[in-house]
């Protein structure tokens, strides 16, 4: 196999890992209920919302528990102003079903590109097996350049107005406004505020940076010990 090609689908297979890493922060952070428990203990979510902490958590469980496929809705009976109705209404029910497809979808390419990595790996391996560490190095770091491009953007973005940034991708990722919830009447937008997610996108953007981040110092020392760090940029 050509040394080009070869650099190019070890470029490609990083690109499938930086996918399924991504992937395991969203389920490590957004899909546990720890995480949510303790953004409640934080903020003091349920108290604001003027639910029990036990209608929250359960209310919660059941959301998460929807997204994951393991429950038919979201709806949650609960006790408000002494008196007993469901938590979520027939906007935001529709709303989490689209939440729930676009995790579905996710984690659909997430699996198709863990597969896709495992043939890849095996493909330079059996192709070059004394080269493919410093292939795949080179490969890694040259999608690196471009990644960490689109990263900074993104990241200086939602570090400078984190609103905009939220509603932006709300707006790629859905194609109605049942996002667009109102506190007045909906739970749902009183249960996550803003500043859950951004904690959650911080935490999530946090780990995969370092996952990153070790991988890429793992391949540059490799290439620099072998004196081939060049090769990054020239070859």
């Amino acid at each position: 196999m050509r040394y080009g090609l070869k650099v190019f689908l070890s470029a490609i297979l990083a690109l499938c890992i930086w996918v399924g890493v991504l992937f395991g922060c969203v389920e490590g952070f957004a899909l546990q209920r720890s995480f949510f428990e303790s953004q409640d203990a934080r903020l003091g979510i349920h108290e604001r919302m003027h639910v029990s902490e036990d209608d929250y958590t359960k209310a919660m469980g059941n959301v998460l528990s929807y997204i994951k496929g393991e429950r038919d809705s979201i709806s949650t009976n609960i006790t408000y102003n002494d008196k007993a109705r469901d938590m979520f209404n027939e906007k935001e029910a529709e709303h989490m079903v689209d939440v729930k497809d676009l995790y579905l979808n996710f984690r659909f390419v997430a699996i198709v590109c863990v597969v896709f990595a495992v043939l890849l790996l095996l493909i330079l391996i059996l192709d070059a097996p004394r080269e493919f560490i410093a292939v795949f190095s080179v490969g890694y770091l040259r999608m690196s350049i471009i990644f960490m491009i689109c990263l900074g953007a993104l990241g200086i973005y939602a570090a400078i107005d984190f609103t905009s940034f939220w509603n932006a991708f709300h707006g790629v990722f859905f194609s109605n406004d049942l996002w667009l919830l109102n506190p007045a009447t909906d739970f749902m937008i009183r249960m996550l505020p803003e500043a859950v997610f951004q904690a959650l996108v911080t935490r999530i953007l946090l780990v995969f940076v370092g996952v990153f981040m070790i991988i890429g110092l793992g391949c540059f020392i490799y290439l620099l010990r072998r004196k081939k760090a060049s090769l990054v940029l020239y070859s």
